[in-house]
């Protein structure tokens, strides 16, 4: 499905930013934009942002 909708942008609560999650559906390298609260760890998003992802605070 990924190869098919072009863009994936993904929602994570502020409090789960480096967290393992229980299930992965992608890489991070196949995300191309993180949406997450201002409270998130700014390390895990520099991070992020390094490998090409955009990082929006809300």
């Amino acid at each position: 499905m990924l190869n098919v909708v072009g863009k994936l942008a993904v929602l994570v609560d502020s409090s789960k930013v480096g967290e393992r999650a229980g299930m992965l559906f992608s890489q991070a390298g196949q995300i191309d934009v993180v949406i997450t609260g201002k409270q998130a760890d700014a390390a895990i998003l520099k991070q992020l942002e390094d490998q090409g992802v955009s990082v929006i605070r809300v």
